[in-house]
């Protein structure tokens, strides 16, 4: 059994020295809670990634869900717009011009007295592709029937145009077509084909539409 000695010397072969303290070997980190640790790390790292790519995702989804929304409103106005020039040249053809047949009409919709009265193109490029957006060749909203500022579509610069509102005022050409001879009759008829465009707040934003109307 051993003794310890305190201060003084023991010749006893099992003393020990009370005063040194008992010798313990190093702490040392375990591997396997550094890798724990390392994998926590990384564990985190993805999920930050994951949540900002979802941000991310949901933030391009909500634009483009904004922006269809922007662009269908506008073309549901430009559509409006074009419709309301349709309506526009029916009164034009039949209340104050009284447009009949081919009288007045012309290959580049700028005769006289007739300005976007337009001949037929029987081959090539048909006369709304080249003169539907031409101030010079086509008739805009109210320039013939008198309309005023109030009974135009509104423009995005007027005050009270709000969301609704057109960049610029809607055009029309109109063109006779001869109907088959009706031989009861005797005589010849004609239709009109009405092209219309109308535009949104955007310019770029465009529809045209067309009809055929019988008088």
């Amino acid at each position: 059994m051993a003794v310890c000695t305190g201060t003084s010397r023991s010749t006893s072969p099992f003393a020990i020295d009370c005063h040194r303290p008992a010798m313990h070997p190093p702490l040392s980190r375990s591997p396997r809670h550094a890798r724990q640790r390392g994998m926590s790390l990384i564990l985190v790292l993805l999920l930050l990634v994951i949540l900002t790519l979802a941000g991310l995702a949901a933030s391009t989804m909500s634009l483009n869900a904004e922006r269809l929304a922007r662009n269908t409103r506008d073309e549901s106005i430009a559509l409006q717009a074009a419709e309301s020039a349709l309506r526009d040249a029916r009164a034009d053809i039949s209340q104050v011009r009284m447009l009949s047949g081919l009288t007045g009409s012309s290959p580049t919709c700028d005769m006289d007295g007739f300005k976007g009265y337009c001949q037929h193109a029987t081959s090539g490029t048909q006369a709304w592709d080249l003169y539907i957006e031409d101030p010079q060749h086509s008739v805009e909203l109210g320039e013939m029937t008198g309309l005023t500022a109030a009974q135009k579509m509104p423009t995005i610069h007027a005050r009270d145009a709000g969301a609704n509102g057109v960049s610029k005022q809607p055009r029309y050409l109109i063109e006779p077509f001869k109907e088959p001879t009706d031989i009861a009759l005797g005589s010849n008829k004609y239709v009109f084909r009405i092209t219309a465009i109308g535009y949104g707040a955007n310019p770029g934003t465009k529809v045209m539409v067309q009809e055929i109307v019988r008088f």
